[in-house]
């Protein structure tokens, strides 16, 4: 009689601990009870129905009936019923999140299932919440940095940051156009991104003094600012040289007139090249040497007809 208790307890403590098959369905034991696990239910709890697009959602994939040794699977989809959250399986029910990151408000569904299970039917748990975008769909472009009024000296870049939000398109050219100089382009294929980006815009010393405009189309916005150049390029230049004064003659006979006196100036013949000043200073200093020679040898003659003349008497 002993034997035979001490089998039938043995039998039952390996049916709590491995289960069994009956007609196909598994056999849980709990609180004293047999549970067909073909029979419990998954949900998805949630704290609220309704959330705003960046927010944190905390959910719990909840059973109806508690058991051990089981797997959930679990995962997000979008209205369209594509997986914005990949599948992932668990085996506890602690608390899940996910943040959202939509393209506009509108609802998701996060769902669950239990696997590793033979039933014939296995139902799938899920919990709809509709998540509402706060972000302006209307998109925005500005340029800060830039100012009005530019001197140029050489060649160079006219700098300005352009700050711009494309809202809730996804995709657009943006075309910036500084009129008659240069122009640039850009794409940005992003909805509800904001960025600042430098623009250099380059030039050169051959335009001319005024008022020019900027334009920039993007988003189906247009944006229009003038901005007033001057070209200092040539004072530049003219700053640059020596302080060397030039006189310009239309005639070879007024290099000795009162007016082109030599006072350390350089006379220029606009036929030609400047006259460097030293050789001004050597020419005359020839025609000294010349007259010189000349006095001197019609010195030394005088005085050789007076010494014969004398002779001769």
């Amino acid at each position: 009689m002993k034997t035979k208790i001490i089998i039938n307890a043995v039998l039952f403590f390996i049916f709590l601990l491995l289960g069994n098959s009956v007609h196909g369905y598994e056999i849980y034991e709990c609180s004293l009870k047999t549970i067909d696990i073909c029979d419990i239910n998954l949900s998805v709890i949630t704290q609220l129905d309704n959330y705003s697009n960046g927010e944190k959602i905390e959910f719990y994939n909840n059973l109806s009936i508690k058991i051990d040794n089981f797997m959930v699977e679990y995962w997000i989809e979008d209205k369209n019923g594509s997986i914005i959250k990949d599948k992932r399986n668990t085996t506890n029910l602690n608390k899940k999140s996910y943040t959202t990151n939509l393209d506009g408000s509108n609802y998701i569904t996060i769902k669950n299932k239990l696997v590793n299970i033979s039933c014939a039917n296995n139902p799938i748990g899920e919990k709809r919440v509709y998540v509402k975008d706060n972000r302006d769909i209307n998109p925005n472009i500005e340029l800060i940095n830039l100012s009005n009024n530019l001197t140029i000296y050489s060649e160079g870049n006219i700098h300005f940051d352009l700050k711009y939000y494309s809202g809730n398109i996804e995709n657009s050219l943006i075309i910036i156009n500084l009129s008659k100089i240069n122009s640039q382009t850009f794409n940005v294929n992003k909805k509800y991104y904001e960025n600042v980006k430098t623009i250099n815009m380059p030039y050169n010393c051959d335009i001319d003094s005024g008022t020019y405009s900027i334009n920039i189309n993007g988003f189906n916005l247009s944006l229009e600012n003038n901005i007033q150049i001057t070209n200092n390029c040539q004072n530049q230049e003219l700053n640059e040289t020596t302080d060397t004064k030039v006189y310009y003659n239309t005639s070879e006979n007024n290099i000795n007139s009162e007016e082109s006196q030599i006072t350390g100036y350089a006379i220029v013949n606009p036929k030609g090249p400047p006259i460097p000043p030293y050789l001004i200073y050597i020419l005359f200093g020839l025609i000294i040497l010349g007259m010189v020679f000349l006095w001197r040898n019609k010195f030394a003659l005088k005085n050789k007809n007076g010494i014969s003349c004398k002779s001769n008497n």
